[in-house]
């Protein structure tokens, strides 16, 4: 694994006796090569959801050691009423909240920077809207009919597009005052 660029996460640091430091080194690798990090934001993230992985498995071990020393003399309520099981859960728990917590940043920042890095798309121009214009298109709304318009449907340049009209909607629209039924 000499290969492999210098992270942020030191194998020392973190594996303890009994863990194998190439184990820590593979599982970085896989989520460096994975998911692309890029500044130190992502990379910190990225390294968050490695240490808590890690820790995860770490503890997943510590869990099933005591399970195997409460079960041969002890019953399902001992079991749950241990304090270090207990213990052991609650961490277990945080560290899911912790990689699923970084996760969630790390997608808003990647998707934040590829917004960042598309071209933005020209602004339409605006298209001044009339006041009978304006009339028409409160009164269809408040009679419930909610078009999908652009600028220039709104203008009146371009036909409606949409669902058919009811009678109310189609007299509103030609410029007839209709009164609203009850």
């Amino acid at each position: 694994m000499a290969s492999l660029p210098k992270y942020g996460i030191d194998a020392a640091s973190i594996v303890i006796p009994g863990e194998d430091p190439a184990e820590l080194q593979a599982l970085i690798a896989e989520y460096f090569d994975d998911l692309h990090p890029e500044g130190p934001l992502q990379r910190f993230l990225v390294e968050t959801m490695i240490h808590a992985q890690w820790s995860k498995r770490r503890f997943a071990r510590v869990e099933a050691e005591l399970l195997r020393s409460l079960l041969p003399g002890g019953s399902c309520e001992t079991l749950m009423e241990d304090r270090t099981l207990q213990r052991v859960h609650r961490r277990l728990q945080s560290l899911d909240r912790t990689y699923f917590r970084a996760l969630a940043e790390l997608r808003r920042a990647q998707r934040q920077e590829r917004t960042v890095e598309e071209p933005s798309q020209p602004a339409r121009p605006e298209v001044p809207v009339s006041a009978s214009n304006l009339h028409i298109t409160r009164q269809i709304h408040a009679i419930g009919f909610v078009p999908s318009i652009s600028a220039r449907q709104a203008a009146g340049s371009a036909p409606l597009a949409g669902p058919p009209l009811n009678a109310r909607a189609r007299s509103i629209q030609a410029g007839k005052k209709t009164p609203k039924p009850e």
